[in-house]
């Protein structure tokens, strides 16, 4: 078995921090919002403004998987060092 690049190890820890920067708004609503009559009103849980938080976590969350995604594939193209 070929051993992975370091390039290809913080690739693939960029990937899956992707999906954790787009979702992480969503788990914070989900844990600040329990006990709350109406999770989804603003004024009377204030666990619901993290859901106004998913207009910029999403893109940023794309953006970074996308960046991991192109680091991973140059450092699967590029030969490694003899």
């Amino acid at each position: 078995m070929v051993p992975k690049s370091r390039m290809r190890v913080w690739a693939t820890r960029i990937m899956v921090a992707g999906p954790v920067i787009a979702f992480a708004p969503v788990v914070l609503w989900l844990v600040f919002s329990i006990g709350c009559y109406n999770a989804f009103d603003e004024s009377t849980c204030g666990g619901a403004v993290y859901l106004w938080y998913l207009i910029s976590a999403i893109p940023l969350g794309i953006l970074v998987s996308f960046v991991g995604l192109v680091f991973w594939i140059v450092a699967r193209v590029r030969k490694p060092k003899a």
